[in-house]
């Protein structure tokens, strides 16, 4: 038996099934779902179909702690759930709180007091008691506690003539215009630096226009000059700003500091030297005017060396720079065949400077010449290393000579590279005044590889340095005998010692006669030779000149190399003949 349902039969019993399966989906709050609602209307069922999608994804900014979240409204949302994720990928849901907590009915918020950390926002949008889908995250955004720290100033001078910059105090040099630009490469952890400002400069002779510069860091200011003799000492204010507008003061003192520096004596040994380095020593130095000593330079000038003249000195140039106060010492090379003079140049950090010298010259030869030059009763020293017509008197006596014909710039005896004059036997010859007449010496060295000429007395050979006169006469000289002997002697009455040893090999030798009382020696390379003989004791006076390369009568021509002719006022023991040869 079947029983009817009251009031409408089987249309109502379906409307009400309905209604019962709408209210029992309905669920408010819950995320991630999707729905599309129907409405019924009358008895004829007709809706109309709404739907509530994804949300959209938002754009995020912060300031200080406080997160502004924008996004784009959804159709036909009435409000929005707001979610914040850390981190820059995952994390876990956190409501949002503040200006975004619960449902947001605007299509942006600000969370103030925002958690110091990395975030992403998410948006959900909702109509009455349906939940749409929850949109995707937003780019993150960094929150940070709020920037009250001022930023950290430093402070260092640009384009500078003239000035020094020392903790608080601006060191100037007044007594000549200068200027400098201030510049801070300020730094700030927080957020960021901002600007630089410079107040006015209220001194008389200084000039600066305030300025305010935002392009940096480095924030550089507007330049800052005064004009010479200025000795004012103002005060300067310049703050430094964060972004967040914190502010670091500074305020500088100008100081006047036209005083140069004190001490720096310099020192180093006058005169002749073989030696290689120069010891130099530069005495402590001092700065009264308060900016400090910032340059200590060892300088030198050079000239080159002819016998012992220098010529025309160079430009000082830079030898070393030095640091401390406390005295110095330094060891330059020096070249042979040149003139050296040194000077110390101290500066304090404006410019002020003092430059001490020495009368002092460094004269450096080489290790035979310094020898020589280094003999006493040294009357004259020709090295022979000349370029023109002269031959240079390298020792005091200046006793310069005359060259005739014969050829400069041969290779010559010594090791130091100075150079020699060559004799072609034809008409070549040097000529000296002679200073020599009683006790004495001649050194010289010689190469060649003539037979010579003669026998006996040396007057009959080739001359090398000779003074011989025609007749019985006081005279003397030194030849390349037959055979490639040497044979040295002294006139009226005429005695002559020869050699035991040839030196017509080509090699260069180091010849060398002596005369004391009347006794004449010959020494080869550094050793005696052929015995010795006695001769006449009187002043050996005859003639006024000695001949290179010739009898001083102008015969007997000599062919080959001469180098390094030495005079001397005494005769020289075999000790230092001996030393003399080893020197080359």
């Amino acid at each position: 038996m079947s029983r009817r349902l009251p009031g409408g039969g089987v249309a109502a019993a379906a409307a009400l099934v309905l209604t019962m399966i709408a209210g029992a989906v309905v669920v408010p709050g819950v995320a991630g779902a999707f729905w599309t609602p129907t409405t019924l209307s009358g008895a004829g069922g007709a809706g109309a179909a709404a739907t509530l999608g994804t949300g959209a994804r938002p754009t995020v900014s912060a300031a200080g702690t406080s997160v502004t979240v924008t996004w784009a409204a959804s159709d036909p949302a009435d409000g929005y759930v707001v979610t914040r994720y850390a981190g820059a990928s995952g994390g876990t849901a956190v409501a949002a709180t503040g200006g975004c907590a619960g449902v947001v009915t605007a299509a942006s918020c600000v969370e103030g007091a925002t958690p110091v950390g990395t975030w992403r926002y998410t948006i959900t949008p909702r109509y009455k008691s349906w939940v749409g889908t929850e949109g995707p995250a937003s780019a993150t955004v960094a929150v940070a506690n709020a920037d009250t720290t001022p930023p950290t100033n430093s402070f260092s001078l640009g384009s500078v003539t003239g000035a020094a910059l020392a903790g608080s105090t601006i060191f100037y040099r007044g007594s000549a215009a200068g200027s400098f630009t201030l510049v801070n490469a300020m730094t700030d952890a927080g957020s960021g630096p901002a600007s630089m400002s410079t107040g006015e400069i209220l001194g008389a002779g200084f000039s600066h226009a305030q300025s305010n510069v935002a392009a940096g860091p480095p924030f550089v200011s507007a330049p800052v000059s005064w004009t010479a003799a200025t000795t004012s000492t103002p005060m300067w204010g310049v703050d430094g700003f964060d972004q967040a507008g914190n502010r670091a003061a500074a305020t500088f003192t100008f100081a006047n500091d036209s005083t140069a520096p004190t001490g720096g004596a310099i020192g180093y040994a006058d005169g002749v030297t073989s030696a290689s380095t120069v010891a130099v020593t530069i005495a402590a130095v001092g700065d009264g005017g308060g900016s400090g000593v910032a340059k200590r330079t060892l300088q030198s000038r050079t000239a080159t060396l002819t016998g012992t003249t220098c010529a025309a000195y160079g430009a000082w140039g830079d030898v070393v720079g030095y640091s401390g106060d406390n005295a110095f010492s330094y060891s330059p090379s020096i070249t042979a065949g040149r003139c050296s003079q040194y000077r110390a140049v101290i500066q304090d950090a404006v410019g002020n400077q003092t430059i001490t010298t020495s009368g002092a010259t460094v004269k450096a030869v080489g290790r035979y010449a310094a020898t020589v030059l280094g003999t006493s009763g040294l009357l004259s020293l020709w090295r022979l290393d000349d370029s023109g017509t002269t031959a240079a008197d390298s020792a005091a006596g200046a006793n310069a000579g005359a060259i005739s014909g014969a050829t400069t710039g041969s290779a010559g005896a010594t090791a130091d590279g100075n150079t020699a004059l060559f004799f072609d036997g034809v008409d070549d010859f040097a000529r000296v005044s002679r200073t020599i007449q009683n006790d004495f010496t001649i050194e010289f060295w010689m190469s060649s590889t003539s037979a010579g000429r003669g026998t006996g007395n040396w007057w009959n050979g080739l001359g090398l340095v000779d003074a011989e006169t025609p007749g019985v006469q006081n005279d003397f000289g030194i030849a390349l005998m037959g055979g490639g002997y040497v044979a040295a002697g002294t006139g009226n009455p005429d005695v002559s010692v020869t050699s035991a040893v040839k030196v017509n090999d080509g090699a260069w030798h180091h010849v060398v006669m002596t005369r004391a009382s009347g006794v004449v020696r010959l020494y080869v390379d550094g050793t005696a030779t052929g015995g010795s003989v006695t001769g006449s004791t009187a002043a050996l006076t005859a003639s006024t000149n000695i001949d290179f390369g010739r009898l001083q009568t102008g015969m007997n021509y000599y062919r080959g190399y001469l180098d390094e002719v030495a005079i001397y006022s005494r005769a020289l023991s075999a000790s230092e003949v001996s030393t003399h040869a080893a020197a080359r």
